[in-house]
């Protein structure tokens, strides 16, 4: 399935309670491939001035990107628009947005993750997401997901910038 890497940074810098956000770019096969990235919470995160990637000019959202994989730990998966054609045969894309995000929830192993809900009902979406997750102890694991969490949390635009970039 695609491409799935990990880019860390040098000085993650974490706090005690381990958050991600989660976001995705591309929804599908007329625009091309879908990627989600998943950020780790790190110092300095609000003094960047980080905003859903929508908003910030490509030299902004570069700049940024290069600060936050300086900064912490970042994993992207994409899925290839040929992958989408087959695989939508068997599944919605709703069903393989959570099956990606679910990849990066694993990947973490967070405490609590901030996600950008991709289904009109935040809270199913969450337990399918919690559901897809093969990280021993997943029922444990908070996630806060919400429409436009890319404008509402910090960690959310993190990731939504390392998409698009």
């Amino acid at each position: 399935m695609g491409r799935a890497g990990k880019r860390e940074g040098m000085g993650n810098a974490q706090s005690k309670l381990r958050e991600i956000g989660i976001d995705e770019a591309g929804r599908g096969p007329v625009i091309g491939s879908v990627f989600v990235a998943g950020v780790a919470n790190f110092e300095g995160l609000n003094e960047l001035g980080v905003k859903d990637s929508k908003q910030l000019s490509p030299a902004k959202r570069e700049y940024l990107a290069n600060c936050i994989e300086e900064a912490t730990d970042i994993y992207l998966v994409e899925m290839t628009a040929r992958e989408i054609d087959e695989r939508r045969k068997e599944q919605t894309l709703n069903e393989l947005t959570v099956e990606l995000f679910s990849q990066v929830l694993t990947h973490f192993r967070p405490d609590r993750a901030f996600v950008d809900a991709a289904d009109v009902k935040p809270e199913r979406f969450a337990a399918h997401l919690r559901s897809k997750c093969r990280a021993e102890g997943a029922e444990q694991i908070e996630i806060i997901a919400e429409w436009k969490a890319d404008v509402r949390y910090p960690l959310v635009s993190a990731a939504s910038i390392d998409t698009v970039r």
